[in-house]
């Protein structure tokens, strides 16, 4: 009779207790999940109804990620551009004064002037075929070509700019740098700026071989015009350069805040799992303590 009248008496109250104890030490395992992997959910179905809004803003942070890493490539290219273009245009400035020194030159003086003017050539059309990871830089789209090949051909007329020196095409590389922004970033090796240098150059090369004045004013025109030319195509090249960085700006600050958005959703409050871990082991060992209890009671405890 002991027995039966303990486990009759007491049933009801264990049922109920296991059942508490089991739901506590469930959402403890789970708390203590949480704190050490740092997440509140390893599966999507854990997300429950916030699985859209969580999975929105992972791919918002890959396509801003995505952007930086391509503007970047972008930003090293028209740096290396810059360099170039900075000295071509020491070139041009050299040459302004090279010109107004040949106009009022001797004859004996030409061959020395006519050999600089060519090596400054040379020099210029290397700075235009430079290329960065194979890719050439001043060819427009073409980039498998060099844009000023060698020996660079003479001008169909002389004293007037054209670009039959241009090896490249006159398509202009475009890029996306953010969803609602996009630049043409391209720098072509027939741009005005360099044809008004490789025609001065030129002409000047041929004023002196003829001594002819006129062709002299001609390139000393030319290579102002080129100076000021190629001058407005860097301060175009510094501009994009510019608008990049405050594009990647503007993209790691939005990175930035959606990924505390983001660990607002899936990363574990420490400080409140811990909190809550505490009273459950509080609740635990009052469980245990009230289970022990129960087991000891017979029906005879519960009638007086």
């Amino acid at each position: 009779m002991t027995i039966g009248s303990t486990r009759v008496g007491t049933y009801a109250n264990h049922q109920n207790l296991l059942r508490d104890t089991a739901s506590v030490q469930d959402r403890l395992a789970e708390l203590q999940g949480q704190i050490s992997s740092g997440r509140k959910t390893d599966t999507f179905v854990g997300l429950g109804n916030r699985i859209e809004f969580t999975t929105a803003l992972e791919t918002r942070i890959r396509r801003s990620d995505k952007y930086v890493e391509s503007n970047n490539l972008i930003k090293t290219r028209l740096e290396t551009m810059n360099g170039s273009i900075s000295q071509v245009l020491d070139i041009a400035i050299k040459l302004k004064s090279m010109a107004v020194t040949a106009r009022s030159a001797t004859g004996t003086e030409y061959p020395i002037f006519i050999q600089t003017v060519k090596s400054m050539m040379g020099d210029a059309a290397s700075q235009l075929n430079m290329t960065l990871g194979g890719r050439s830089l001043f060819a427009g789209t073409k980039t498998n070509a060099l844009a000023v090949p060698e020996p660079i051909p003479a001008l169909v007329t002389d004293g007037v700019a054209d670009d039959g020196y241009y090896n490249g095409n006159n398509e202009d590389s475009t890029t996306q740098i953010s969803d609602s922004l996009a630049i043409t970033y391209s720098v072509r090796g027939n741009e005005e700026g360099f044809q008004d240098l490789f025609a001065s150059m030129q002409t000047l090369i041929t004023a002196m071989e003829n001594d002819d004045q006129i062709l002299l004013d001609k390139a000393s025109q030319l290579a102002d015009t080129a100076a000021e030319e190629i001058n407005a195509i860097q301060s175009r090249v510094n501009n994009n350069i510019n608008i990049i960085e405050i594009t990647n700006q503007a993209h790691d600050a939005s990175v930035t805040y959606l990924k505390g958005v983001l660990g607002d959703e899936i990363s574990t409050d420490v400080v409140a799992a811990s909190t809550q871990v505490a009273i459950d082991q509080s609740i635990l060992q009052a469980s245990f303590s009230a289970f022990a209890k129960i087991s000891s009671l017979r029906l005879a405890d519960f009638l007086r």
